[in-house]
């Protein structure tokens, strides 16, 4: 199935003015130093167009790679790809990725990964072409749609964790406590790059202060997953190794 949109779609852009309109008419969004971005999700492909129409997603494989997690089978996001480095968001950064040899892309992707901000959404989950709605209306369904992510599952699993976790409860504790213990370990990793990116941020300037607040939530969002993790291996020990619970160790719960 096609997308609503094509791949040569030219994005909204900002025309030059004496001074900047008033009224509650207008939304306001900062010029941030990147790349602006179309990302079209089709199924498991994925195609970031800049807005002259030239491909980007060969020289940010690490967004693509992200794109692909979202629970959602198609869309078209329009917003800004940053870099943030130590003194805050980096062009010179962004402009090295344009580099024709793919091994030193992936290299570069690694040591300074690369944000999406988002700012518009053009079509949604289900296919539907936004770009007839106001700018206020495509907003307000962005907000609902990044607070509340699609997903392809018909059951509300969590992730992956979840998924393996459900076909686990039959008493093989000890397969169970290592899905737990590896998935902790990749959290602890996360959450001590993050610390890492934030410890190098100038919160002084504009760009440092807003990337410091979405590392901050980043970081909230992995403490609420490892907060979710010790619940999760408390309650599977309780229910396998608790002998009040019915279900001594080694049997089958039923």
């Amino acid at each position: 199935m096609k997308l609503p949109i094509a791949t040569s779609y030219a994005p909204m852009e900002a025309l030059r003015t004496a001074e900047l309109p008033s009224g509650d008419e207008w939304q306001y969004e900062p010029k941030w130093d990147g790349f602006r971005c179309l990302a079209f999700r089709n199924h498991k492909k994925i195609d970031l167009q800049s807005k002259s129409g030239k491909p980007l997603t060969r020289y940010f494989p690490e967004l693509a790679a992200a794109l692909l997690q979202i629970k959602a089978p198609q869309f078209v996001l329009d917003g800004e790809i940053v870099i943030s480095t130590d003194g805050g968001l980096s062009f010179d950064h962004l402009l090295m990725r344009i580099h024709p040899a793919a091994s030193r892309i992936q290299k570069l992707s690694q040591e300074t990964p690369s944000t999406f901000i988002v700012f518009d959404l053009l079509v949604d989950d289900q296919g539907k072409n936004l770009t007839t709605y106001s700018l206020q209306e495509r907003r307000k369904k962005l907000e609902a749609w990044l607070v509340n992510p699609p997903s392809q599952e018909p059951r509300p699993l969590r992730d992956e964790l979840s998924l393996k976790l459900l076909f686990l409860t039959d008493g093989r504790i000890d397969e169970m406590r290592a899905i737990i213990s590896t998935q902790r370990a990749v959290y602890l990793q996360h959450l001590a790059r993050l610390n890492k990116r934030r410890h190098k941020v100038v919160a002084d300037s504009r760009d440092g202060f807003v990337m410091k607040l979405l590392l901050s939530q980043a970081d909230m969002r992995v403490r609420t997953d490892l907060a979710w993790l010790d619940l999760v291996e408390s309650e599977v020990s309780k229910r396998f190794s608790d002998p009040s619970s019915g279900a001594p160790p080694g049997s089958k719960a039923r």
